[in-house]
């Protein structure tokens, strides 16, 4: 692992790449090949899936409401049942108390009767009788008027349950027409955001094209100016020798080694700088090395 800086190391091969005098060698070229843009992923949901996030929705409320409207009837029907028996405990109690009528005046007449010696008599038997005709005919008005009771509270059943199936129909009505128009915004929805993917995506395509032909284009310039700036570098190490040029290099290495450590402490650049001699050595050579060596000692001064 080399002990130089990443990105010193990146400026020392731009410099062997610049002052290469063979035309066919593979400029420096650090331009991405791609933007690497990601495309969007969105999976449209189905119609189904559509129809049951609708529902979800839609079914709390509509469960707050029917139960609403079935409480209400429970409770109207049990009120309506709580009448019904207090009629019917009502008219019990009624029958009863003309029994107890009839048994008092059936004890009076027998008394009467008794005192008078007609005890035996067919005055008693029609006395008695009657008594029990009058009580008979009162015990059937109580009935009666208990049917007549029985009946309203039948007919309110009645009203309470045409008005629950009445209010739950027009639930059922409000609902399908909410869930009909909940599906349709859903959909429209999915549908908008699945043409917002592919319209960006679509432009990630064309970006990269585009992207791909400036990257060639470059590509092709830098290759065709190595090549001219190469053959140049070969002419001039025809005429004044090849190190004219690696003097070129170490020179443009050492200041851009300089131009790195400027940026780092004085003490720390000096002493990373010298912890890679060797290396630096190799870079530099060694003339240019003890330059700046020298260069950062001075900053630590």
């Amino acid at each position: 692992m080399s002990n130089i800086p990443a990105e010193l190391m990146q400026q020392f091969l731009r410099v062997d790449k610049r002052y290469s005098i063979n035309p066919n060698e593979e400029p420096f070229f650090d331009m991405p090949t791609s933007l690497n843009l990601e495309k969007l992923v969105y999976e449209q949901p189905t119609a189904e899936e559509i129809s049951a996030a609708a529902e979800a929705k839609l079914l709390i409320d509509y469960n707050k409401s029917k139960n609403k409207i079935n409480e209400t009837y429970t409770k109207t029907m049990d009120k309506i049942a709580v009448r019904k028996t207090a009629a019917q405990n009502d008219t019990l109690v009624a029958k009863q108390k003309v029994d107890d009528e009839l048994a008092k005046t059936k004890a009076e007449i027998s008394a009467e009767m008794l005192s008078r010696g007609l005890a035996r008599s067919s005055v008693f038997a029609e006395a008695v009788s009657k008594a029990e005709s009058d009580a008979q005919s009162a015990k059937d008005e109580l009935d009666w008027r208990l049917e007549l009771t029985i009946d309203g509270l039948e007919d309110e059943e009645a009203d309470a349950l045409a008005v629950k199936t009445a209010a739950i129909a027009s639930l059922d009505d409000v609902y399908e027409d909410e869930l009909a128009q909940e599906i349709a915004e859903m959909t429209q929805k999915a549908q908008d955001e699945a043409n917002d993917v592919a319209k960006y995506n679509n432009s990630v395509e064309q970006d990269e094209a585009n992207y791909k032909k400036s990257w060639t284009t470059s590509y092709i310039q830098a290759q065709q100016s190595h090549a001219e700036t190469a053959m140049k570098l070969q002419g001039i190490a025809i005429d004044q020798g090849y190190d004219v040029i690696q003097q070129y290099i170490y020179q443009d290495k050492a200041t851009f080694t300089k131009d790195y450590y400027l940026g780092i402490d004085a003490q720390q650049a000096y002493s990373d700088f010298v912890a890679a001699e060797t290396e630096f050595t190799q870079q530099l050579s060694a003339a240019y090395y003890n330059e700046v060596k020298q260069f950062l000692y001075d900053r630590t001064q």
